[in-house]
């Protein structure tokens, strides 16, 4: 299973229990916090042994870490509108970054579709290279 942990420095409120009372609140982001809670679940139950540390953001995005720092690179960052819209982000490696900070990013119709887009990401990104 796929080890995904909320960064220590945004407190002891877990991921799921973030978008949970997200998606109670009724407003306009219900839809992604429903994609991002079925995004979340499907992740954890990947067979990757990769350790994954997350931020949200107020806008209920993700950003994803190697490391247990909020100051560490955001390697993968995840915005979801419903379970049929997620725009997945990468950070390239500096080895072909045509700049510094430079990124990729698509765009996924399904959970299914976004799961893997969040690996290949992982995977380009080489954020979690030294695990491997």
């Amino acid at each position: 299973m796929m080890d995904i942990i909320r960064v220590k420095d945004q407190g002891w409120v877990t991921l799921e229990e973030d978008f949970t009372e997200l998606y109670q609140q009724g407003s306009y982001r219900q839809a992604g916090a429903k994609a991002m809670l079925s995004l979340l679940n499907k992740l954890h139950d990947f067979q990757d042994e990769r350790k994954v540390f997350v931020l949200t953001s107020r806008f209920g995005q993700l950003a994803f870490l190697a490391e247990d720092r909020y100051e560490s690179p955001w390697f993968v960052r995840v915005a979801a509108g419903s379970e049929q819209f997620f725009a997945v982000v990468y950070r390239m490696p500096s080895t072909i970054s045509p700049w510094p900070d430079a990124s990729v990013g698509g765009s996924a119709q399904s959970v299914d579709e976004a799961v893997q887009m969040v690996l290949t990401a992982m995977d380009r990104s080489e954020g979690w290279k030294d695990e491997e």
